[in-house]
């Protein structure tokens, strides 16, 4: 309010007396629209710009705008208020706008993994770099793979792995899950020659989950392999998500029992011996026996009884029980023609 003064106003024949009164000057009307800004979570704030429509006299306005939004204010809309922003000669219409918090990029990038089959998955661990403010984030990486999920790799993923003030770029990687290491040890077996090969059995120790072999030992000894001893080797014993350590053993073959039964026979003395027969019970694939009997009767051996021996005969596959016989040599027929004789 200005007072408005009797001034220079006058007339000669009169005598004033003045009652002053006031010129008020009041504001003057302005607009002020706040610019919209936009920042990263983490950096400072933007200066809060506006536009002033109605100024003059090259006037200005004192303060600022204003907002609730801090460095680390989490992402979101915050509103840009008229704060401290005047001017005595202006009433001031705002119009507010908005500041936006966007999130900050970071990237995050999957450390690789190992474990071993049937082992409980190890802690899924990750280097975050761009994170600001002692920020973490929640949720974790998640995979596939479980405690008892087969020998391979398997991806890392993001998961839930997350913060709502970061853009996350995200690198995985693998897990991988490595054969566990058991023992197999071979039963030692025994059959007989001739016999079915027996179930090539064996003791595993070190499998999880119900986990069987699959597959079998294998031996090189087929049912008429000779007596001996064959080893017991892995064969195509085994499983994908194990590593056997392998200890063999022996199939021992051993010699068939069998009965030979020597055939009595006779000669006249001085004649060539008959040939030494025999029967063998208990001989199989066509087997035969070689060598021979023997007996100690030769062709001028005197009459008598002579015993019929195992001799040399044999089979290696073969345990012989063996009964004999005799030889009998009876007496060669002659005929004798005395000669006349004379006498005085």
């Amino acid at each position: 309010a200005y007072a408005i003064n009797q001034g220079t106003l006058a007339n000669a024949n009169y005598t004033i007396t003045y009652t002053g009164a006031d010129l008020s000057i009041t504001p003057k009307a302005i607009t002020v629209a706040a610019d919209a800004q936009s920042k990263v979570y983490g950096d400072l704030n933007p200066s809060l710009t506006y536009t002033a429509t109605g100024l003059i006299n090259n006037d200005t306005l004192t303060g600022a705008l204003s907002t609730s939004a801090g460095q680390f204010s989490n992402v979101g809309t915050y509103a840009i208020n008229q704060g401290t922003l005047a001017n005595a000669n202006y009433s001031i219409t705002y119009t507010g706008a908005d500041l936006s918090v966007t999130p900050k990029a970071i990237t995050v990038a999957a450390d690789a993994q190992s474990k071993v089959y049937g082992d409980i998955n190890p802690s899924l661990t990750y280097l975050a770099t761009g994170l600001v403010n002692n920020d973490t984030l929640s949720g974790a990486l998640s995979t596939n793979a479980v405690q008892f999920s087969g020998v391979g790799t398997y991806a890392i993923n993001q998961g839930t792995l997350a913060n709502a003030n970061y853009t996350i770029t995200y690198t995985g990687a693998d897990l991988s899950v490595t054969p566990k290491a058991i023992t197999v040890a071979a039963d030692t077996q025994s059959r007989v020659y001739g016999d079915v090969n027996p179930a090539l059995t064996y003791v595993a120790t070190g499998l999880v989950n119900n986990d069987t072999l699959s597959g079998g030992l294998s031996t090189s000894a087929g049912q008429f392999s000779g007596v001996g001893t064959y080893g017991i080797n892995q064969g195509t014993l085994a499983n994908a998500n194990y590593t056997i350590t392998y200890t063999g053993a022996d199939l021992s073959i051993t010699p068939k029992a069998i009965t030979v039964a020597a055939d009595a026979q006779s000669k006249v003395y001085g004649d060539l011996n008959p040939s030494l027969t025999y029967t063998a019970s208990g001989l199989v694939n066509n087997d035969t026996l070689s060598g021979a009997l023997s007996t100690n009767a030769a062709q001028f051996s005197g009459v008598g009884t002579y015993a019929i021996n195992q001799g040399t005969l044999a089979n290696a596959n073969y345990t012989i029980t063996y009964t004999g016989a005799d030889l009998s040599i009876t007496p060669k027929a002659i005929t004798v023609a005395a000669d006349a004789q004379t006498k005085i």
